[in-house]
């Protein structure tokens, strides 16, 4: 799969996500639901669908997620995202708006994944990532405060937004790494209950 296809997808599934959220009266992002799971997965700890469907209702705070077309669509979410992960090459695309959408609302889009997966990794783990590893987190903390009114509809701006995704995109992808290759297994965790989150 080109990188091409993997963003057209992404960009598919934002959309998609979008008017799911509208349907189901939730306020809450897409990309924020994406980096979610990506905080989960990267763990390289065992979570399945259901617990992944279980987690994020949990943090869209709703008692559980029963619309078919809800769990059709998180679960295809999941599914995708399990499998870049796990294809060697670097696959992970992020779920992000399109070009066509303001940057000041991509930007905006892009913090809220930096604070989902935040949200989703939790504390948890620090130990046995490498200094890297833990800039990386400390710097997702910082670009998840980024205002929308910080930055100008400039091409210098498109640049700078660009560069930062693949820096987010490629440091998910570093500790993902380091995680699933810490003792040369990954490791277990219970799926009965929802993970706690940082809020």
């Amino acid at each position: 799969m080109t990188d091409l296809d993997r963003t057209e997808g992404a960009e598919v599934l934002f959309r998609l996500l979008a008017n799911l959220f509208v349907e189901m009266d939730v306020f809450a992002s897409p990309s924020e639901c994406h980096g979610l799971l990506c905080g989960l997965l990267v763990q390289g700890k065992v979570l399945s669908e259901a617990a992944w469907l279980r987690s994020v209702a949990s943090y869209l705070e709703q008692v559980k997620i029963d619309n078919n077309n809800a769990k059709e669509l998180l679960g295809e979410l999941y599914k995708n995202t399990a499998s870049q992960l796990q294809t060697p090459g670097f696959e992970l695309a992020l779920v992000l708006p399109d070009e066509e959408v303001e940057l000041s609302q991509r930007v905006e889009s892009l913090g809220l994944w930096c604070q989902g997966f935040l949200a989703g990794f939790g504390n948890r783990q620090l130990a046995s990532l490498s200094e890297e590893a833990r800039e990386s987190l400390e710097d997702f903390a910082e670009i998840a405060q980024i205002a929308r009114d910080d930055l100008d509809e400039t091409e210098e701006d498109e640049q700078d937004l660009m560069q930062i995704s693949e820096y987010v995109r490629m440091a998910a992808i570093l500790i993902y790494s380091e995680l699933m290759t810490d003792k040369d297994k990954p490791l277990k965790t219970t799926t009965n209950q929802p993970p706690p989150y940082l809020h």
